[in-house]
C-alpha cells in the first residue's frame, strides 16, 4: 500500500516490514525505515493494510505504521523517530502486540483505533500508550477500520460481510 504525503512525497510499505519514503517526481527511494524491533520484522505479514499518514500544523508529518504480524508504531517526518504505540492500561490484558489487522487515527487528536486479530477494537492513548477501552466489532476474521475525516465515526468490516459504524 502507498499513501502520498505533502511535498510530492508517496510513502509505501510491505511486507519486509520496510517503510519507504519515494521522490513523486523521479521515483527516487529517499529513505527506508526498517521495522522498529526484530521482533516486529520476523513476525511482519502485512504491513501494508495500516499504513496511515496524519499531516500535523507544525512541518512534521506523522505515520501511523501498523498491519498483521508487527506492533503499531507511530514514525515522525522529517527525521524518522519511531515510537511504539501500545505501553498497557487497563484493557491491555492478553494483548501480544502484533495481532493487529489494522489502524486508524481519531479525528480527535490523541487517539488511535487499532483493529485487532480477535475481532476487537482498542482506543489507545497517543500521550500514554495505554489501551484506553476496548470492545468486540465482528465475530469473524476483520478486515479493515477507517475514521471518517472530520466526524466522530468509525467504520470496521469482517469476514461476516457487515460493515459496522460506530461513535468514536
Amino acid at each position: 500500500g502507498s499513501v502520498m504525503m505533502p511535498e510530492s512525497t508517496i510513502v509505501s510499505a510491505g511486507g519486509d516490514g520496510d517503510v519507504r519514503l519515494w521522490r513523486a517526481a523521479s521515483g527516487e527511494c529517499i529513505k527506508v525505515i526498517p521495522p522498529w524491533s526484530s521482533s516486529s520484522a520476523s513476525n511482519v505479514r502485512d504491513v501494508a493494510s495500516a499504513l496511515v499518514c496524519q499531516p500535523s500544523r507544525t512541518s512534521t508529518t506523522t505515520l501511523l505504521i501498523a498491519g498483521r504480524g508487527i506492533e503499531p508504531c507511530v514514525v515522525t517526518l522529517p527525521g524518522g523517530a519511531v515510537e511504539k504505540l501500545i505501553a498497557g492500561g487497563p484493557d491491555a490484558a492478553g494483548w501480544k502486540g502484533t495481532d493487529v489487522v489494522a489502524a486508524t487515527w481519531s479525528t480527535r487528536d490523541g487517539f488511535v483505533y487499532v483493529l485487532r486479530e480477535c475481532g476487537k477494537v482498542a482506543v489507545v492513548s497517543r500521550s500514554t500508550g495505554n489501551v484506553e477501552m476496548e470492545w468486540r466489532a465482528h465475530d469473524k476474521e476483520p478486515l479493515a477500520i477507517a475514521h471518517h475525516p472530520s466526524k466522530n465515526l468509525l467504520a470496521t468490516t469482517g469476514m461476516d460481510n457487515v460493515v459496522k459504524l460506530w461513535k468514536s
